[in-house]
């Protein structure tokens, strides 16, 4: 299914949204918005060995009375990627999984932004119970727990790799990662501004059956004391470690970033692509967290007619940045040594704007006409360098973004 809104949904049982058992199915690009269970998975909930593939949905306000506010898979190994999953929350105080509730199962947890969860038990933006997930270039912000408000690992064995774990706040235990009775191996990932009573960026734990942690290329605030390692626990503080201000902006290393260039190539799950889908690597070695740092065009605001939102872009130091939009785009795109040209020529809207700043950045506040009809589709892409017309002389051409007027 793909291409709906499911909202208002009730269910006295497990699926307020969707619910999929014993099935192969595809949920892409749907808004899965204020739904609630009685039981499992306000938003989805994937049952009985299911293999969905969920991804690019808009997953948020949805709750659930006993886990998985956003999503709940049991016994099932489903692929959630591209997804926004925020302000989902879990009612009973003892339940866990404010963002997504994994148990059993092989889950791929990819490309996601997971904020803002909320669940007084375990794991605000993940929990992952006797399961063998991998976890990788997602940001995972903003989320509240009573241990593990980043995401919380109970007899599992999860990859961590390349992910931005930040402002997550945890009552007890592990304001970032809670880690127990599991084996987790976290590389390349940024765990920066969490909070918790005890081990505000990690927590190791035992109750009988210690756990081992090993960390590498990884930036923590606060480096080994803010990580609390339970009595018999192995816990591997590994090459490549930092403790630096990652310096982002909306999670987009800066040029300058002390994270930018000193990963680990060689990371278990290394992805290819980084949250954006921008290509990784970009600079002969991966950057720490979610983004790499490359050439990308982003927006935020809303797109509201008569209003303005601002236009990122980001390059290197000082590079000159053209701005182009049009109402359609080619497919394929001209191909060029630069990137795929996706915008219809000729171009009529073309904004000369200031050169890339210091940090890597530059942002453009585009004001959206005010003829422009709520539902219609506009395409910008950025073209930096000098210029000689749309397929000649320029340094690189980002990928194109769609701004949908509100």
């Amino acid at each position: 299914m793909s291409n709906n809104i499911i909202s208002e949904n009730f269910s006295d049982q497990k699926g307020g949204g969707i619910y999929c058992t014993a099935s192969f199915a595809f949920i892409i690009n749907n808004t899965i918005h204020n739904n609630k269970a009685d039981s499992n998975g306000g938003g989805i909930c994937c049952w009985n060995n299911s293999k969905p593939i969920i991804a690019y949905n808009d997953i948020s306000e949805n709750s659930a009375e006993r886990g998985g506010g956003g999503i709940y898979s049991w016994d099932a190994s489903p692929t959630i990627s591209g997804n926004n999953i925020e302000f989902n929350s879990v009612i009973d105080p003892l339940k866990d999984g404010g963002g997504i509730y994994c148990r059993g199962g092989i889950p791929s947890i990819t490309r996601n932004c997971i904020r803002k969860n909320v669940v007084d038990g375990e794991g605000g933006g993940i929990f992952c119970q006797s399961s063998l997930p991998t976890i990788t270039r997602n940001i995972i912000t903003g989320n509240q727990a009573g241990n593990g408000g980043g995401f919380y690992c109970n007899s599992s064995d999860p990859f961590v790799t390349n992910n931005t774990v930040t402002m997550n706040t945890a009552n007890d235990k592990g304001g970032g990662i809670s880690c127990r009775y599991s084996s987790m191996i976290v590389t390349n990932t940024i765990l920066w501004s969490n909070t918790a009573t005890k081990g505000k960026e990690i927590w190791v734990g035992e109750y009988g059956n210690p756990s081992t942690f090993t960390i590498s290329y990884s930036d923590v605030d606060g480096g080994q004391s803010s990580c609390h390692v339970g009595s018999g626990c192995v816990f591997n503080w590994g090459p490549g470690m930092i403790d630096a201000a990652p310096v982002m902006k909306y999670h987009h290393l800066t040029y300058n970033s002390p994270c930018k260039d000193v990963g680990d190539n060689a990371a278990p799950g290394f992805p290819s692509e980084d949250f954006d889908g921008d290509p990784r690597i970009a600079g002969g070695t991966v950057d720490i967290g979610a983004d790499e740092f490359f050439y990308h065009l982003f927006c935020t605001g809303d797109v509201v007619p008569g209003g303005t939102v601002d236009i990122w872009v980001t390059g290197l130091p000082t590079q000159i940045v053209r701005l182009g939009y049009s109402d359609s785009y080619q497919l394929p795109p001209i191909p060029t040594v630069h990137g795929g040209f996706y915008l219809i020529q000729p171009l009529t809207n073309l904004i000369p704007l200031p050169d890339i700043w210091q940090d890597g950045f530059m942002y453009y506040t585009f004001t959206v006409p005010a003829t422009w009809i709520s539902g219609e589709k506009y395409y910008f892409q950025a073209m930096l360098g000098p210029w000689w017309g749309p397929t000649s002389q320029y340094s690189k051409l980002t990928n194109p973004i769609e701004l949908i007027v509100e």
